[in-house]
């Protein structure tokens, strides 16, 4: 997603060119002409950068201290009419501002001093709950901190083996982080990371300086899905977002193939009952949802929930005929009738 930028600049043609350089280099730009506009907009939208224009001597630095005060997580680069000195004065006490140019200067130098502030920028955070877990509480300290200067939410910060289990059940975090202090035995992190896999509540990342390759593997084994030796602020968010993206890879291919084997199931079933190869027995299904209006997947646990509710003999000694080939809406009717009695069911029959 490209970084957004807020763009407030009395000036209509130099605002104008302004934005198309700044779109130029992959920035999504949104346009102000007023402060009470760009206020407003910061505060919506919370841009990762705002360019704010100063035209001396009218400029009203309160309204450039509103704008950092909705959005203070925004990196502020300001072009002025006036030499960068007097400038400075004019904004100094406001917070944020990364770079004061001349409105002299050339656009690409704008655009270079605002790309750098974005780079330095922490990321902001994504709305995560997130559970920490390490042997040392100094460590606990270290970890929680990183988070929460991505801007998430630290939930939970658990140390023992016995309880990390119960407290990610409790807690629901949508990651967690395992930390293994340099020269502390890998045991205990190996431990932590069992239990919080076992749980299956969320991915896990572990934390760690070490390069043992024994240890990685045997993270790597226990179902770790991400790992970094730093707690920089874009190295730690990459690190997280690309297990939470595996997790839910991984989460999608179960659902996936728990419902094939749903489909699977049920398909062995009218096989067994109406004599049919697996081409067959899959159009059977196909052809009965549609005739009830249900997905495949829909009709194919209605036969799965009601199939047993024949009595055996019935089931051995009934003569298929050809109409029993041509459709199973008895058994899908039987699968939607909840909360009748099964001889109530099998009168459907």
């Amino acid at each position: 997603m490209a970084p957004t930028v807020l763009l407030c600049d009395h000036a209509p043609g130099y605002r104008m060119m302004l934005a198309a350089v700044l779109g130029d280099a992959a920035l999504d730009v949104a346009v102000c002409e007023t402060w009470a506009e760009a206020v407003d907009c910061a505060a919506e939208h919370q841009p990762d950068g705002i360019v704010a224009g100063l035209w001396m001597p009218t400029f009203e630095p309160e309204m450039l201290q509103r704008v950092h005060e909705v959005s203070p997580r925004s990196a502020i680069v300001v072009v002025s009419t006036d030499p960068v000195e007097v400038s400075r004065r004019a904004v100094a006490g406001i917070s944020g501002i990364t770079a004061i140019i001349g409105r002299h200067e050339r656009l690409e130098v704008i655009v270079t001093a605002l790309s750098d502030a974005l780079s330095d920028a922490v990321p902001r955070g994504t709305g995560m709950r997130a559970l920490v877990a390490d042997g040392h509480p100094a460590q606990l300290d270290v970890l929680t901190h990183a988070v929460e200067r991505l801007g998430e939410d630290v939930v939970a910060r658990e140390a023992r083996v016995e309880e990390i289990a119960r407290v990610a059940a409790e807690e629901a975090p949508d990651v967690a982080l395992v930390g293994l202090p340099p020269g502390d035995s890998a045991e205990h992190a190996l431990a932590l990371i069992s239990e919080l896999v076992s749980g299956g509540v969320c991915p896990v990342v572990v934390i760690t300086d070490t390069d043992d390759p024994e240890f990685l593997a045997e993270a790597a084994a226990r179902g770790v899905y991400a790992h970094t030796s730093s707690l920089e602020p874009r190295t730690l968010r990459a690190t997280i977002d690309v297990a939470a993206r595996r997790f839910g890879e991984h989460a999608d291919t179960k659902v996936a193939l728990e419902k094939r084997t749903i489909v699977e199931r049920a398909k062995g079933i009218l096989m067994e009952r109406y004599g049919l190869d697996e081409r067959a027995a899959f159009e059977m299904l196909r052809r009965g949802a549609r005739s009830q209006n249900l997905e495949v997947l829909s009709a194919a646990r209605a036969i799965i929930k009601t199939h047993r509710l024949l009595p055996k003999e019935e089931r051995r000694s009934r003569e298929r005929s050809p109409s029993d080939r041509l459709t199973i809406a008895p058994l899908l009717a039987a699968g939607l009738l909840d909360g009748l009695p099964w001889t109530d069911l099998l009168a459907v029959f």
